[in-house]
């Protein structure tokens, strides 16, 4: 996998966390996080966790898979970008006839949705 498709997968599989962690074990988010988000190695884990770097690898690409198998299934993250996007044409098409603090606001809100979801992708 080259370089960008890992950053790529990285990007989602941390958006998929925010939306989705709670439905991991707590072993499997604990794991994840510490290795996806906080960037601790196997070992470094497997220590902090009482196990080992075999169980810590594996409890890591259960929560990955089960992130996309979320995902998958109930597609919030897709949802909530097509979201986005319909509401960025939408105020487009008619900001000209809409009030100029509605569409200075409705700009804000944007950017700012825009800005966490690059802020979750880094």
């Amino acid at each position: 996998m080259d370089l960008e498709k890992q950053i790529k997968s990285r990007i989602l599989l941390g958006r998929l966390f925010d939306l989705y962690s709670g439905l991991l074990t707590e072993r499997q988010r604990k794991a994840f996080e510490l290795h996806d988000m906080s960037d601790l190695s196997l070992q470094e884990i497997a220590e902090t966790m009482g196990g080992t770097r075999q169980g810590v690898y594996d409890l890591v690409q259960r929560a990955r898979q089960r992130l996309l198998e979320l995902e998958a299934t109930l597609g919030f993250d897709a949802r909530l970008e097509s979201l986005r996007k319909t509401a960025r044409m939408i105020l487009l098409r008619y900001s000209p006839d809409l009030p100029p603090q509605f569409v200075r606001e409705m700009e804000e809100v944007l950017a700012e949705s825009a800005e966490e979801a690059q802020e979750q992708d880094v």
